[in-house]
C-alpha cells in the first residue's frame, strides 16, 4: 500500500510539473474551459478594435520568445503600478483640463483602479490596456492567463477628433481568436493557420515509395512522353494546373487553405487562399463561382477595410497579395 499511494504522489507530481507559466513556475496546465474563456475574451476585444472606424491600427508587435513573453506580463505588471502614479500627476497638471493630443479632455471622465483590473484567480485577471492616461471603457476588458502567452502587442491611436477619446494610444497584449481557441474547436483550415502564427511545424505526410516504372514508347500516351522529357531551352512550360483550369474553367491559383470572413449575423464566406503567409484575395470574376456574397464583395473591394482587418486578425503574419 505504502509502494501504491508513493506512485500516486510521484505520478501527481511528475504530472503537475509538465506545465509552467510565462515565468518557468510550476502550474496547473490550461485545460478546455481556460482555452474558451481566453478565445470567447480575444473575439470581443478583437471586433471591438476592428469594427470601430475611430481608431487606427499604428504598429503590431509579435511576441516570439521566452523573453519577449515574460515582457509583455512585466509591462502589464508596471502599468498596474503606474495607475495611480499617472492620476497624481494628472491632478497636479489641473485634473479633468489636462491636454491629451493637442485636445482638451475635458469631456472624459476617468476611471477606477476597480475598473482597470481585477484578480480572477492565481492565473487569471481582467486588465485594460497598458497606455492607462485615457481609458475607454467601451472597449472589452481583456482577460490575461500567465500560462497562455498573448500573440502580439497592437497599437491604436483614435483619430476622430469628435470623440471624447480622441488623441488616446491604445497599447494592448492580444491573443489572435484562432491561436487560443480549443483546439477540438479548430477547423482544419484554423489549424493549418494555427500552426503558421505559432510557428509550429505540420505534421509530415508518409509517402509510400513506389518503383520507378519505364515507360513503353509504343504505348504510352502523348501526355506520358511530354512529362518525361526535357523541356527545350528558352521553352516556357505551362503548369499542369494551369492546363487543367482551362479544361474545366475553374481557376487555378487556389493553392493553399481557403480563408473566411464571418459577418456581424454569423454569416461566413470564402474571399481567397492563404499559402506560406501569402494572401490571395479572390478577384470579381472569382465570385459566381465561389458563390461569393454582396457583404464579402464589398469587403474584398475595400483594400484599406481588407488590410487592416489581416493586420487584426493575424498581426504581420501574412502579406495580401492581389
Amino acid at each position: 500500500m505504502k509502494y501504491i499511494l508513493a506512485l500516486a504522489l510521484m505520478w501527481s507530481t511528475a504530472s503537475y510539473s509538465q506545465c509552467v507559466d510565462v515565468y518557468g513556475k510550476r502550474s496547473e496546465c490550461p485545460g478546455f474551459e481556460d482555452s474558451l474563456v481566453i478565445y470567447n475574451n480575444a473575439v470581443k476585444v478583437f471586433e471591438y478594435y476592428d469594427k470601430n472606424s475611430a481608431y487606427q491600427l499604428i504598429r503590431t508587435i509579435e511576441v516570439k520568445s521566452d523573453q519577449d513573453k515574460r515582457e509583455v506580463f512585466d509591462k502589464l505588471q508596471e502599468a498596474k503600478k503606474m495607475f495611480f502614479t499617472i492620476r497624481r500627476e494628472v491632478a497636479k497638471m489641473g485634473g479633468a483640463q489636462s491636454k491629451t493630443g493637442g485636445k482638451s479632455t475635458h469631456r472624459y471622465k476617468d476611471i477606477s483602479f476597480g475598473q482597470y483590473f481585477q484578480e480572477i484567480d492565481e492565473y487569471r485577471f481582467y486588465q485594460r490596456e497598458l497606455e492607462n492616461q485615457i481609458i475607454n471603457m467601451a472597449a472589452p476588458a481583456s482577460i490575461y492567463d500567465s500560462r497562455i502567452c498573448p500573440i502580439v502587442v497592437n497599437e491604436y491611436k483614435c483619430l476622430d477628433s469628435n470623440s471624447v477619446h480622441f488623441g488616446d494610444m491604445v497599447n494592448i497584449p492580444l491573443y489572435i481568436p484562432v491561436a487560443v481557441k480549443p483546439v477540438s474547436m479548430l477547423t482544419a483550415e484554423e489549424v493549418v493557420l494555427r500552426n503558421e502564427i505559432l510557428h509550429l511545424d505540420a505534421p509530415k505526410k508518409v509517402v509510400k515509395k513506389e518503383e520507378p516504372v519505364t515507360p513503353d514508347p509504343v504505348t504510352s500516351t502523348p501526355a506520358q512522353v511530354i512529362e518525361t522529357a526535357p523541356a527545350a531551352k528558352n521553352t516556357v512550360v505551362t503548369p499542369v494546373a494551369e492546363i487543367a483550369a482551362e479544361q474545366t474553367g475553374k481557376s487555378f491559383d487556389v493553392i493553399g487553405m481557403p480563408v473566411y470572413f464571418r459577418n456581424e449575423y454569423g454569416g461566413a464566406s470564402i474571399i481567397g487562399f492563404m499559402y506560406k503567409r501569402k494572401f490571395r484575395k479572390l478577384k470579381p470574376v472569382e465570385y459566381k463561382e465561389y458563390v461569393v456574397p454582396k457583404y464579402a464583395q464589398e469587403f474584398l473591394e475595400n483594400d484599406e477595410k481588407l488590410r487592416k482587418w489581416f493586420q487584426v486578425n493575424y498581426g504581420e503574419y501574412c502579406v495580401v497579395i492581389n
